[in-house]
C-alpha cells in the first residue's frame, strides 16, 4: 500500500503560529473530514498548540 498520498508533511510550519487548517498539507484534509475515518499524529503537540486550535479541530 502506498501511503504517500495519505501523509501530511508540514515540517517547516510552526504549529504555534499557524492554525492546523491553514497548513499547506494538513489543512486540505481537515477541511474534508468525511473523506477519512482517523487522524494520527506522530506527536499531538505538532498538530495543535493552543486551546483555540483544539476547539476548531473538535468542531
Amino acid at each position: 500500500m502506498d501511503l504517500g498520498d495519505r501523509i501530511a508533511y508540514d515540517l517547516d510550519v510552526g504549529a504555534s503560529k499557524t492554525s492546523p487548517f491553514a497548513r499547506p498539507e494538513l489543512g486540505p484534509w481537515l477541511r474534508k473530514p468525511s473523506e477519512f475515518t482517523a487522524l494520527v499524529c506522530w506527536r499531538f503537540d505538532r498538530a495543535i498548540r493552543s486551546m483555540a486550535d483544539m476547539r476548531d479541530l473538535a468542531a
